[in-house]
């Protein structure tokens, strides 16, 4: 099953370290890039469903992205970001799509892991119906959401793999 990845990402695997995952045409950049400064086409934010974007890597969205943290910002206001359910994309001005990733209802619970996989797993169902190539995400819900990316990172190579077992990309 690994055969579609490259050996880069195998080692990876093995070490449990981020890297970036190459598979069937789709970029994952789970590495430690500036993703303010990446050139993928899609850059992940993980929030919270009610609104808040007060710290980490999510306030620091508000300054490179104030416009569409404010499309976030209405829809957790009416209730239409569910955790696990699904995402929120917007185009911003300068085309890259930022994607709203939920990985805890409020911003002070840890997130909870089968939660956040149901997330990346919606990540990766937009990237299929979308044509997105590239991606740069942190590692979902392990900042301020006290998940062990050692873990996280098995999940979330799982969901790649069962994408690309359907071959869906």
């Amino acid at each position: 099953m690994l055969r579609s990845i490259s050996q880069e990402t195998r080692d990876a695997i093995n070490t449990r370290k981020p890297c970036t995952v190459y598979l069937n045409g789709l970029i994952v950049d789970f590495d430690d890039v500036d993703i303010f400064k990446c050139d993928h086409q899609m850059i992940v934010n993980p929030v919270n469903t009610i609104g808040i974007l007060g710290k980490g890597l999510a306030y620091a969205f508000t300054q490179h992205y104030p416009n569409e943290c404010m499309q976030y910002k209405r829809m957790c206001s009416v209730g239409e970001l569910e955790l696990g359910k699904n995402i929120l994309v917007v185009r911003a001005a300068n085309k890259k799509l930022i994607c709203f990733a939920p990985t805890k209802n409020h911003w002070k619970e840890r997130s909870n892991p089968w939660l956040v996989v149901r997330t990346f797993a919606n990540i990766v169902d937009y990237t299929n119906k979308n044509n997105v190539e590239s991606i740069a995400t942190p590692a979902l819900g392990c900042g301020l959401g006290g998940m062990d990316w050692t873990k996280t990172w098995e999940m979330f190579l799982i969901e790649l793999l069962k994408a690309d077992k359907e071959q869906r990309w």
